[in-house]
């Protein structure tokens, strides 16, 4: 640096210049320039700016409401599958309730039969009932009457009751 000037005149100090320092300097202004007016938009730039903030937060919006479409359908499925499940469960269970009980109406009418068979009254009685309401064998009306009778000539009470209420003689 050095002084330019005389007594009465003012003084001066002359720097020498960097002429890329200065570019430098000069590039830095423009970019500020540029962040400031980035930072004081214009009015256009801010509807455009409005415009597009719609545009991304429909887009979210719609992204939102099919994740949750898709939420609720795995949900519905999920619980059409399960229901599904249940109800084969509980076919499943009233199969096997139905073969358990028909194992033991044949179970029961074969022991009935060999009981019935060696007189007792008791077992005619109770297969006559099994006739009479079709467990185990098909309803039959004549065979029940048949067995309730041979029970009567074994002197069982239950027997007799059962063919005045079928209205037998």
């Amino acid at each position: 640096m050095r002084k330019i000037g005389t007594k009465d005149e003012h003084y001066c100090w002359f720097v020498p210049v960097d002429s890329q320092k200065l570019d430098l300097q000069l590039n830095n202004l423009n970019l500020l320039e540029n962040l400031l007016l980035t930072m004081n938009p214009t009015d256009q730039e801010i509807e455009e700016r409005k415009k597009v903030q719609e545009v991304l937060e429909e887009k979210e919006a719609q992204d939102i409401a099919m994740a949750a479409r898709k939420d609720a359908e795995m949900k519905m499925e999920k619980e059409a599958a399960e229901a599904r499940q249940r109800e084969a469960n509980q076919s499943r269970k009233q199969a096997a309730i139905a073969q358990a009980k028909a194992e033991v109406e044949q179970r029961a009418l074969k022991y009935y039969q060999q009981k019935a068979d060696q007189g007792y009254g008791f077992a005619q009685y109770e297969l006559g009932l099994l006739y009479l309401n079709g467990k185990g064998v098909e309803t039959n009306r004549e065979q029940a009457v048949q067995w309730f009778r041979a029970a009567c000539t074994n002197e069982h009470f239950g027997a007799s009751n059962q063919l005045r209420k079928m209205s037998i003689p």
